[in-house]
C-alpha cells in the first residue's frame, strides 16, 4: 500500500485539542496524534450519494455541540477543501479568531452535516463528552466487543468508517494514565478489523495516539505499534 506522510512529523510535541503534530496514510488508513483530521480523512472515501455506517471506538464521544451551529456556518465544502485548509480554519468568537475544528467537535460537525450519509452509528466510549445527536444509535460495552465485533460489522450491508482513538484503552489516575486493557484486548480487536479491512467491509480507518490521554507519546506509540503490526502497517515516528 502507498505510505504517505499528509502532515510531516513535528516532534512529540503536546496535541492538545487543536494542534496537530502528524498525519500518516496508507491507503484508507490514517494515523494522527489529534483526531481533528478524521472528518477530512473520512470524506476523501466517501460518495456523497453513498450510504455507511460509522463505529467510533474513544474515551471521548468527540460530539461537542456547544456552538455546532456557528462551526457550521464557518465550515468550508467538506467535499472540496484542501487539507491545509481545513486544519487551519478560523471562525471569530468574543472578538478573537478561534480554530474551526478541535479534537472534539469534527464527529459533531460530521452528524450535523452529512446525516443522510449514515445509516447507524455505534459508539464504544467511556460517556465522556456530550451525547451525539443522532437518531440510530448504538452504544457497545467494552466487554461485548471481542465476542461481537465482527458480527456488528459484517451484518451491515453498508461499509463502514472505522474512527478509534488509543486513549479508549487507557484509564486516570491520580493524574496519572494506566493501560486500562491488556495487549491481548487490543490485538483482537485490530486482527477483527485487519480482516474486515481485506473484506472490503471498511472504507476507512483512522487510528489517533492523543499522547496526552494515554500517559504520553511512548506509551500511545506502543499502543499504536501493536495495532499496526496486527494490520500489516510499517509505520514508526521519527
Amino acid at each position: 500500500m502507498p505510505q504517505q506522510w499528509l502532515v510531516p512529523f513535528k516532534g512529540r510535541n503536546h496535541s492538545g485539542v487543536y494542534d496537530l503534530n502528524f498525519l500518516w496514510r496508507s491507503d484508507s488508513i490514517y494515523i494522527m496524534d489529534n483526531h481533528k483530521a478524521a472528518l477530512w480523512c473520512w470524506i476523501r472515501h466517501l460518495s456523497a450519494k453513498g450510504k455507511y455506517d460509522l463505529f467510533h471506538v474513544d474515551r471521548h464521544t468527540d460530539t461537542l455541540s456547544s456552538q455546532l451551529d456557528i462551526w457550521v456556518q464557518h465550515l468550508p465544502d467538506l467535499w472540496q477543501v484542501d487539507l491545509d485548509t481545513y486544519l487551519h480554519r478560523t471562525y471569530r468568537s468574543n472578538g478573537t479568531d478561534s480554530p474551526l475544528m478541535r479534537f472534539d467537535n469534527y464527529l459533531s460537525i460530521f452528524l450535523k452535516m452529512c446525516p443522510t450519509l449514515l445509516d447507524t452509528c455505534y459508539f464504544a466510549t467511556h460517556d465522556e463528552g456530550d451525547k451525539p445527536k443522532f437518531s440510530n444509535l448504538g452504544k457497545k460495552f467494552i466487554w461485548d466487543i471481542p465476542e461481537n465485533l465482527s458480527f456488528w460489522l459484517s451484518k451491515s450491508n453498508h461499509p463502514w468508517i472505522v474512527n478509534i482513538d488509543f486513549d479508549y484503552f487507557c484509564c486516570s489516575k491520580d493524574d496519572k494514565f494506566l493501560q486500562l486493557l491488556a495487549d491481548e484486548y487490543v490485538t483482537d480487536m485490530f486482527s477483527t478489523i485487519a480482516d474486515l479491512l481485506r473484506q472490503g467491509k471498511i472504507s476507512v480507518l483512522t487510528l489517533c495516539l492523543s499522547p496526552e490521554w494515554c500517559g504520553g507519546w511512548p506509551q500511545a506509540e506502543r499502543l499504536c505499534s501493536v495495532a499496526c503490526r496486527v494490520l500489516g502497517l510499517k509505520f514508526a515516528l521519527p
